[in-house]
């Protein structure tokens, strides 16, 4: 795989960005680093917040998309409410629709929203940390 997809140096706000090409391995490695991220902190008592920009990304395929509930599912077991919310950045309507998909295969329990820019995202996800849990 070449270079992460995952930004987590802010504080409890991972980033991950999807690039405008990418293979199906590369796209397995960028969710294995995510559930690893989210093993190695399950235990920690903190909350979190997801922004996934896919603003340069193609809307993947089915294996795709199957590959990413399965990511949604071991975050849900693995910290359950502690997932303050997520937040998708996106470009087009197109992406929405495949969010969507996504979302028929197993919405999870967290906030998901959707925005046009990642400034205004990561400043959601940082009231959603700041407020009480829910």
């Amino acid at each position: 795989m070449g270079a992460s997809w995952l930004d987590a140096t802010r504080e409890r706000i991972w980033v991950q960005t999807f690039p405008s090409r990418y293979s199906d391995a590369e796209l397995f490695a960028a969710f294995d680093e995510l559930d690893a991220l989210v093993a190695k902190v399950a235990k920690d008592g903190h909350r979190y917040c997801l922004i996934s920009d896919v603003t340069r990304a193609r809307v993947g395929n089915a294996v795709h998309r199957k590959r990413i509930a399965e990511t949604f599912t071991t975050t849900r077991r693995l910290m359950g409410d502690r997932v303050a919310g997520q937040g998708f950045v996106m470009a087009h309507p197109v992406q929405r629709g495949a969010l969507t998909a996504i979302l028929w295969l197993g919405r999870p329990p967290w906030p998901i929203e959707t925005f046009a820019t990642r400034e205004v995202a990561i400043t959601w996800a940082e009231g959603k940390l700041r407020a009480p849990p829910r």
